[in-house]
């Protein structure tokens, strides 16, 4: 697309601001007019995530999320969650939004549709759940920062196990999920492409032989 640039953008909590960085060089780059309302106060952001349709969602300190508007021009407020202060990360499935809570265990779940909240209850002793991230097999995923672990919802995202599903880290942080190709089975696939490559060369050549023998001529002629 003629104009367009990749950035990175950055949330500022202390200030409320987003920042945007030239991805590459790393330099600071001005804010495109469509993300420049969404902060400028005190109250800080954290989380980020974008809708299906494009659009940004930014949480908000004060416990309001934002989204930006369908014209890229304004930010507006999407959600406020009553008296949820300090809000973190921010995830999302195609039906809502997840949020944590600085040093609380409970996630809050927003809908899409309306902008409806939940709350969805930790088990008992997470001190603190901060990244929040809906792994491929639609469970939410959360991190207790302070006990060092990992906790997963029920499929329907409605509660947490009543267990861990990874311990024994060190305040674990944000959290991703990727598809990482197992190393033996990409080599397989390539030695595998190999050898039908030469066996396909050998084919040919061998036609070509046959061919030119056939033909009362030599290969080199």
């Amino acid at each position: 697309m003629a104009g367009a640039q990749t950035l990175l953008f950055v949330s500022e909590y202390g200030t409320g601001n987003l920042r945007a960085y030239n991805y590459a060089t790393g330099t600071s780059e001005s804010l495109p007019s469509g993300y420049t309302p969404v902060a400028g106060v005190s109250t800080g952001s954290d989380g980020m995530v974008l809708g299906d349709d494009g659009r940004l969602f930014v949480n908000r300190g004060d416990g309001t999320i934002s989204r930006r508007s369908a014209d890229g021009n304004s930010f507006s407020t999407f959600a406020t969650i009553s008296g949820a202060s300090d809000l973190l990360d921010l995830t999302r499935n195609t039906t809502h939004l997840f949020a944590a809570r600085f040093s609380f265990n409970n996630i809050y779940s927003v809908s899409l549709a309306n902008a409806a909240v939940n709350s969805i209850a930790g088990p008992s002793g997470a001190a603190r759940f901060d990244g929040v991230r809906i792994g491929p097999d639609g469970r939410l995923y959360a991190n207790n920062f302070n006990d060092g672990e990992v906790w997963r919802s029920n499929i329907g995202i409605t509660s947490m196990e009543s267990s861990a599903f990874v311990t024994g880290l060190d305040q674990p942080g944000s959290m991703y999920f990727a598809v990482v190709p197992e190393p033996a089975a990409g080599l397989l696939l390539v030695l595998g492409g190999l050898a039908l490559l030469g066996r396909r060369r050998f084919v040919r050549n061998n036609r070509f032989t046959r061919e030119v023998r056939a033909s009362g001529h030599n290969a080199g002629d």
